[in-house]
């Protein structure tokens, strides 16, 4: 209430609230200013690229990783076979340089240069890292983008530890029960 008093004249205040002196009644006789007319047709997204009459390049790059996670025990698997004696010697074969990405399930870290990674076929490949590289950390798996021919291979694609380590493998051989 306060403001509005504030714009009453000084020594009108014992006058009739309707004889208000003209410089008062001013702001209240003049026409209503009319907001800027916009067109709405620009404030819809959809819209306003119609517009535009410029061309815009567009760039598509498709990029595949494969996330390889870390064995889990299944606890069936372990119930179940805990009469089974399971060996704990391996033998190595030669299979050559490269193994399907997509078929590989779960790795599991065996030494500090090894890994061992389960395919989806119930086989166990073993994969020698590089000197450099130290096979702790990819405990967590690890992201590997495949060729464009879908195979892992020794000495030309890289694995990344989700820590940031990067590594490649220097070698692969299929780990088969010994005897």
């Amino acid at each position: 209430m306060a403001p509005a008093l504030a714009l009453l004249p000084v020594g009108q205040g014992d006058a009739p609230a309707g004889s208000l002196p003209e410089a008062a009644t001013v702001g209240a006789t003049e026409a209503p200013v009319e907001p800027p007319k916009v067109s709405t047709h620009n404030w819809l997204v959809g819209q306003a690229w119609r517009n535009d009459d410029t061309a815009h390049q567009v760039r598509i790059r498709q990029e595949i990783i494969i996330r390889v996670s870390p064995r889990r025990p299944n606890t069936q698997e372990m119930v179940a076979d805990w009469r089974q004696v399971i060996p704990q010697r391996f033998e190595q074969r030669k299979i050559g340089k490269c193994l399907p990405a997509r078929s590989i399930v779960a790795v599991q870290t065996v030494s500090p240069r090894d890994l061992v990674l389960y395919l989806s076929d119930n086989r166990m490949i073993r994969a020698q890292l590089l000197k450099t590289c130290n096979a702790r950390d990819f405990y967590l798996g690890f992201y590997v983008e495949p060729h464009k021919d879908g195979e892992l291979c020794a000495g030309r694609d890289t694995l990344r530890a989700r820590n940031g380590a990067t590594c490649k493998i220097g070698a692969i051989r299929q780990l088969v029960p010994a005897g």
